[in-house]
């Protein structure tokens, strides 16, 4: 059970938002991430839905997940099947068990019977029920989903997810925020509810190699918004966003063609810097990512290396320190700084 003085990040269960989490899981306190398992990947070397479970459940996950909370959400893998036969949302979820994550099956109306069914099976801490736009798009249709499923109040979450509002301007998130919180039935009684969004830019192809730029944390402004009207609403709710990551991840995208830019992301107060190169079959990463580094300690919006992991490993490898050359790490690193700022804002906000 939590409020508004909490946070829901949305996370890809990659291997950067896992070890993230791992380095935040012995002082997180205020923060239960959604995390999304990844869809099996495609290409030249088949794996298991089993195997795919192992890897995505690994001890840096297992750090935070066996100690704390997690919302988790099964949907890309929704239509896959085990080597026994078994739904894909089974094996994972019985996976997650037997791993002993500390985890609530995520679901939504649109989601398939057999995804639904098998959340259902594994509501041991209860259910998230995650809605999106499509489902708002139908009047009754929620409720109508909560009745069919007799979803209990007291041992259910709810996320009201508005996905990529890139480019949106304030007003419009805030009226959208307003719509979707209005149309919630009952909601006073449900265990949590957060309301979660991005507006990070789609594609770092936007950018220029060799490039700054700076661009608004609109969801975290609009949910600030509601928060000082707060006094308004029944309920206020948490604030989620999807930490440096646009919701999608745009399918089909061969690696080992693409000549993927080296690039710093960083949260301020109310923007994200981000600070990229050249392509890293052109330019390597170790020479690339220790001078993006180097850039963006000299500049005025690094925090210090005290701020958080994160902050401190971008002052190492500015300084010369290996093992910093490839995105993963700094996907690890953007995220791990994103989530303790976010956590620090809403802790400093004014109390009720």
């Amino acid at each position: 059970m939590f409020d508004h003085t909490h946070y829901v990040p949305v996370l890809k269960c990659k291997q950067g938002e896992r070890l993230a989490l791992c380095h935040l899981a012995a002082n997180a306190d205020g923060i239960t991430p959604l995390v999304e398992v990844d869809p099996l990947p495609s290409g030249d070397e088949p794996r298991t839905l089993e195997h795919h479970a192992e890897l995505q459940f690994d001890q840096n996950l297992a750090k935070w997940g066996t100690q704390r909370p997690l919302f988790l959400d099964v949907e890309e893998i929704a239509s896959d099947v085990g080597t026994s036969g078994a739904a894909g949302p089974d094996v994972i979820f019985d996976a997650a068990a037997a791993n002993g994550l500390l985890f609530v099956p995520t679901i939504g109306p649109r989601r398939s019977s057999a995804e639904v069914a098998a959340a259902l099976r594994h509501n041991k801490r209860g259910i998230c029920l995650r809605l999106t736009d499509e489902d708002f798009a139908k009047p009754g249709h929620i409720g109508q989903f909560i009745a069919a499923h007799r979803l209990d109040p007291s041992k259910t979450d709810i996320v009201v997810d508005l996905g990529s509002m890139y480019e949106s301007p304030l007003p419009r998130v805030e009226a959208v925020s307003i719509a979707y919180l209005n149309q919630l039935p009952n909601v006073r009684q449900w265990r949590t509810l957060t309301l979660c969004a991005s507006t990070f830019p789609e594609s770092m192809g936007e950018l220029s190699g060799s490039s700054l730029a700076l661009f608004p944390r609109t969801e975290w402004l609009s949910w600030r918004s509601l928060y000082n009207m707060r006094a308004t609403f029944p309920r206020m709710p948490t604030f989620g966003d999807y930490g440096i990551q646009y919701p999608d991840i745009p399918e089909g995208l061969n690696f080992r063609v693409i000549d993927v830019a080296a690039a710093v992301r960083y949260a301020l107060e109310t923007e994200w810097l981000i600070l990229k190169g050249q392509g890293m079959k052109r330019v390597k990463p170790g020479i690339q990512f220790p001078a993006l580094a180097k850039a963006l300690v000299a500049r005025p919006e690094y925090m210090g290396a005290k701020h958080c992991q994160g902050c401190a490993d971008i002052l190492a490898c500015a300084s010369g320190k290996s093992g910093f050359s490839n995105s993963s790490a700094w996907r690890r690193i953007g995220a791990t700084h994103h989530l303790e700022l976010t956590r620090q804002q809403i802790r400093a906000l004014p109390s009720f």
